[in-house]
């Protein structure tokens, strides 16, 4: 990375988030004059000052005014950025990363590389258009996808690239491509008309952080935003958008309630439906104190008074349970644009499958002995006597599975799944 400074930040009030190795390292390049406070969550006890700023924890956010926050962390950014948004409600456009301080180099990250993978081959796309600065080359030097055909639109750097691509074109090619990348100011490599000639279904742009705070940004995404639905995701090292033509995602009848129990920026949509649980009720919210409901359990049994209210209240061909801050992603890539979204939902169960469950968690002891040294041995044993003796008298043909579950080591936690 070039230490070049922005100037733009010059002129904007922020909050510095975060004083380990990486802030250590640039806090000299901060206007510190610019900074309304510093808050980590490891601020301990004592009043630490910084440059005459105290250290404040998150929840001081709330109460101050600023244009940005700076996030001083690449591995744990993504879990400052979910906290910041649903904790606090911080719009995540006015979430960054310490590179916005810098003009980035041009290469991309192992992250952003993993998202450009998986995105090509779960859309099934057979043709790339890679435009002007040759990027798909510097990400994976070799053609990661040879049942593609993957090309460029600009000049050739260096000869390596046209072992990259099929083909290197300088004028505007008779078809269009299923996937075309941009980067950054990508109107220096060609023209609006051109892109929308070659342009398929899918186009992704790239830009680094101190480009998305210029006005250039906002002027180009706009443009995009009319082409195609998008997707944003916002990692440490970059963002990506993700713009799909088909503007209208797959509708499956398919209610997925995210239980809360709290404050929190909940995911709302047509197939996300916030539910309150226990005492806590928000305006919009969906709230298990209406109908057959046992809430008054919830501070005991947590979200299974959710699901026993879906399961008395709502009827839907799919339905799932979230919490508010746990959802299911469309891929491998842990980042809050790619929660599952419909699209993903109808392929899972058109290809066969019958549910949606959380990664399988291992344990040292039995789920029995684990469930005893949670509630404790006398109500653990009345529980699986009654559940038996239910299995047992209505000649249930699962009380085998029950006895497989409870003496095995492995179990799907949260009680989070998406099905029939």
């Amino acid at each position: 990375m070039c230490a070049l400074l922005n100037q733009m930040m010059q002129d904007k009030t922020i909050i510095v988030y975060g004083t380990g190795q990486i802030f250590r390292q640039y806090e000299q390049v901060i206007v510190w004059d610019n900074v309304v406070s510093i808050v980590d969550k490891n601020a301990g006890q004592e009043k630490m000052m910084i440059h005459g700023k105290r250290v404040w924890y998150p929840g001081q956010i709330v109460a101050l005014e600023y244009d940005y926050i700076v996030i001083f962390t690449d591995r744990y950014f993504e879990e400052v950025k979910t906290d910041l948004s649903g904790n606090f409600f911080v719009d995540e456009q006015k979430i960054v990363s310490w590179r916005v301080f810098f003009h980035e180099s041009e290469s991309a990250s192992d992250e952003m590389a993993k998202l450009y993978s998986e995105f090509v081959e779960d859309t099934g796309a057979i043709s790339i258009l890679d435009i002007g600065k040759q990027k798909l080359a510097r990400c994976f030097y070799t053609n990661k996808w040879p049942q593609i055909e993957v090309s460029n639109f600009g000049l050739c750097r260096f000869k390596l690239y046209q072992t990259f691509y099929k083909s290197i074109f300088n004028s505007v090619p008779g078809k269009k491509y299923d996937v075309v990348f941009l980067w950054e100011t990508f109107e220096k490599d060609i023209e609006w008309d051109c892109l929308m000639a070659m342009s398929g279904r899918f186009m992704i742009w790239t830009v680094s952080y101190s480009y998305s705070i210029q006005e250039d940004f906002m002027i180009q995404l706009q443009r995009l935003e009319r082409w195609g639905r998008k997707s944003v995701f916002r990692f440490s090292q970059g963002i990506v958008c993700i713009f799909d033509k088909n503007k209208e995602e797959k509708r499956i009848e398919c209610n997925i309630f995210v239980v809360s129990h709290k404050r929190y920026n909940v995911l709302s949509d047509f197939i996300y439906k916030p539910v309150c649980v226990g005492n806590y009720i928000q305006d919009g919210f969906y709230t298990e104190q209406s109908g057959m409901n046992i809430r008054h359990l919830n501070d005991r049994i947590n979200e299974c008074t959710a699901l026993y209210w879906i399961w008395k209240n709502t009827n839907s061909e799919y339905v799932g349970l979230n919490h508010y801050r746990r959802y299911f992603y469309n891929s491998g890539i842990r980042n809050s644009a790619n929660y599952l979204s419909g699209n993903k939902i109808v392929k899972i169960f058109g290809s066969g499958f019958d549910i949606i469950l959380p990664e399988l968690t291992r344990l040292n002891v039995t789920v029995l002995e684990s469930i005893r040294n949670s509630v404790g041995e006398r109500l653990c044993d009345e529980a699986v006597r009654i559940l038996s003796g239910v299995f047992r008298s209505n000649k249930l043909p699962e009380r085998k599975g029950l006895e497989h579950v409870l003496s095995g080591y492995t179990f799907y936690k949260c009680n989070m799944f998406v099905t029939k």
